[in-house]
């Protein structure tokens, strides 16, 4: 990667479960795009890069910053959230360098995995933290500027499936802000660490979607710098692909890249 010589770095976090991994898929967002859209999700944003690991490691950038392009979500053949940050990214700010950082494992739960029960950080928590850091560090050691502009989190369906851990998702998500902050605050901007989360789907195993998302409204009134994007309100699809057999629990194509699109117009707000 070529040297930062101190110009900032506008760092996104991505995080979450499956959603945020990339379950929709590439195939169907070819059929619905045009050839020129094809091409810039293929080579990839010259000015929007990604260290990434999806569970398991079953995807990665093996360590390393690179382009923003089709083909990084849970498999090679599926994308997430990113391919519409950056893409919206690139239109709108050009001239300024992105560097998203995104950490996720599909089916985890805020309970436990990312947040244990006394507010500290889980496992999962733990190694996004670790991530991050050494990704910061890196960028650091090539002379940028780092700026944390905000934390994405797509989460929140496996907690939706019992009442219990819907009742408590919350508190758990403040603790999770909370310790976000305060784990990453020598790192932060004059601004601090915007969260942006974005609302679960209604699916038919999900029953307590809507305790969940209320939690995740309710968290956004209680600090300016938490933001909540209402999927639903929005029209984000679940229910089309593939298909002959939709997965109702992943983004459709073109609702993955709205959602990307929706983060994306949060970010820029924050700059």
């Amino acid at each position: 990667m070529q040297e930062g010589n101190g110009k900032t770095a506008n760092i996104i976090l991505l995080n979450g479960q499956s959603n945020a991994s990339g379950c929709a898929i590439l195939d169907y967002l070819y059929k619905n795009s045009t050839n020129q859209e094809i091409e810039k999700y293929k080579n990839g944003y010259s000015n929007v890069f990604i260290n990434y690991f999806n569970e398991n490691g079953n995807t990665s950038s093996n360590g390393e910053f690179v382009k923003v392009k089709a083909g990084q979500g849970a498999n090679l053949n599926m994308f997430g959230p990113k391919l519409g940050i950056a893409d919206y990214l690139a239109k709108n700010y050009p001239n300024e360098i992105f560097f998203i950082i995104k950490y996720a494992w599909s089916g985890s739960c805020l309970y436990s995995q990312w947040i244990q029960p006394n507010g500290e950080g889980g496992d999962l928590y733990d190694a996004f933290i670790n991530f991050t850091k050494t990704s910061l560090n890196y960028l650091i050691l090539k002379n940028y500027s780092i700026n944390i502009n905000a934390m994405c989190w797509m989460q929140g369906e496996s907690d939706s499936m019992t009442y219990e851990l819907a009742q408590d998702y919350q508190i758990n998500t403040l603790n999770l802000i909370n310790n976000v902050r305060n784990d990453l605050k020598s790192y932060n901007s004059s601004k601090g660490i915007y969260f942006i989360d974005a609302g679960i789907g209604n699916g038919e195993l999900l029953k307590y979607y809507q305790i969940v998302n209320n939690a995740k409204y309710n968290v956004s009134l209680l600090d300016a710098k938490n933001i909540y994007i209402d999927t639903l309100k929005e029209g984000l699809r679940c229910d089309e692909e593939p298909y002959d057999n939709p997965n109702i629990y992943h983004y459709d194509s073109l609702s993955m890249i709205k959602l990307g699109n929706l983060f994306a117009q949060q970010i820029l707000k924050i700059l």
